[in-house]
């Protein structure tokens, strides 16, 4: 099977659940009654997760197509980030089928929602190159926005998806800015080119320093770093548990692994990577003040999901 698709086996696992979210759109829009979208979706995204396990194990090289090679990665660390992330979204979704039903908010299109947000994380934790990063973040978020607003009549659900919406796209600003910075540093979108720009001294330093601060700071509000956490409580208390599983889960699993296709691959280099550009130091600062900060509010919660949120 590997060898008849030839390089696009190293894209089917994405392949596999596109193809499904589509299908189940249209059986969403057409099919009213027992449409069983959720049992579905699982399926789908089990299957996703074993295709990757199977490319893991398989003896041939895996590369990805020419048209997208340079924005898609086909390394085990992809396949890994897969499994992780299908597994999460399956899981979140088989929790979805109760949960749905008991609180009468059985609707199809929060299957398709969070099948198409899987697919989204997946290629963020795929993404080596700045454009396939933007764009898979937003196809993610954009998802995750409506999945935590799918409780309409709750005011709760309503307030914590506007703030998520609201500061997720002040962060996106900042991310976009820092990736513009990125190419004027260094004359490439693609997360090789850049490196090697760093790695030969041909880049602006100063600019990529400033670049990199402002893509760190726009991938911390994805992870609910502090002090980019303070969206994460309402948007976990208003949102359906499902979701707010997806959440802590797919999204952070996604975001931790472009972060570190960019801080061990892109500023790895021993240019970035001194303690003098402050990024190693910066990581632990942050890691250090979400651990601390994040537990101790987690202590004085009375709402599960804030202490969730915050833990």
């Amino acid at each position: 099977m590997i060898a008849l698709l030839g390089p696009w086996a190293s894209l089917l696992p994405l392949l596999v659940i596109a193809v499904a979210g589509l299908a189940m759109l249209m059986v969403d829009a057409f099919v009213k009654e027992n449409a069983q979208l959720g049992l579905f979706s699982a399926v789908i995204l089990g299957a996703a997760g074993l295709v990757s396990l199977g490319l893991w194990d398989a003896s041939v090289t895996l590369h990805a197509p020419e048209m997208l090679g340079g924005y898609l990665a086909c390394d085990r660390l992809a396949l890994f980030s897969d499994v992780v992330i299908c597994l999460g979204g399956m899981l979140a979704v088989l929790l979805a089928g109760g949960y749905l039903r008991e609180h009468n908010l059985e609707r199809g299109e929060f299957y398709v929602l969070m099948v198409f947000s899987t697919l989204g994380a997946m290629a963020l934790g795929r993404s080596t190159d700045m454009l396939s990063l933007f764009v898979s973040l937003e196809a993610l978020s954009l998802g995750v926005y409506c999945l935590v607003a799918f409780r309409r009549q709750s005011p709760k659900a309503a307030e914590g998806a506007m703030k998520y919406f609201l500061l997720g796209s002040f962060a996106s600003a900042i991310l976009l800015f820092g990736m513009a910075m990125l190419y004027g540093a260094t004359v490439h979108t693609d997360f090789a080119g850049m490196t090697a720009a760093f790695a030969s001294g041909e880049a602006d330093l100063r600019l990529g320093i400033l670049g990199m601060a402002l893509v760190l700071i726009g991938l911390a509000f994805k992870v609910s770093a502090v002090p980019f956490h303070m969206w994460t409580p309402d948007a976990y208390e208003g949102a359906v548990t499902p979701a707010t599983t997806f959440m802590a889960v797919v999204v952070k699993s996604a975001t931790m692994v472009v972060l570190m296709r960019l801080f061990f691959g892109v500023f790895g280099t021993e240019e970035l990577a001194q303690a003098g550009s402050g990024w190693p130091t910066a990581l632990f600062g942050l890691a250090l003040v979400t651990l601390i900060v994040g537990n101790l509010a987690a202590l004085v919660q009375k709402n599960v999901k804030r202490m969730l949120a915050y833990s």
